[in-house]
């Protein structure tokens, strides 16, 4: 009696931990697959303006533009660690 339990048991573990790893496998492979169509489709950078053309076009004091500048990079090189 204990033995059918047991394999019983692991029949039930294994075929839901399967049945969840496949689920996983699904999940990602359509997030890829709809990645892969979004940026197909709607990928366009023609919208998005350069720096240079960003830095005429404000009123900052270039003194805090560069003092921004300044603190990104050491953010970028305080995280790429």
């Amino acid at each position: 009696m204990s033995d059918s339990v047991i394999s019983e048991g692991i029949n039930v573990l294994a075929f839901g931990m399967g049945t969840v790893f496949i689920f996983l496998i699904l999940l990602v492979l359509t997030t890829q697959l709809m990645t892969f169509f979004i940026n197909a489709f709607f990928s366009s950078k023609e919208g998005i303006p350069d720096l240079e053309s960003l830095e005429s076009q404000t009123n900052v004091d270039p003194d805090i533009v560069q003092a921004i500048k300044k603190g990104i990079d050491l953010h970028n090189k305080a995280t790429s660690r």
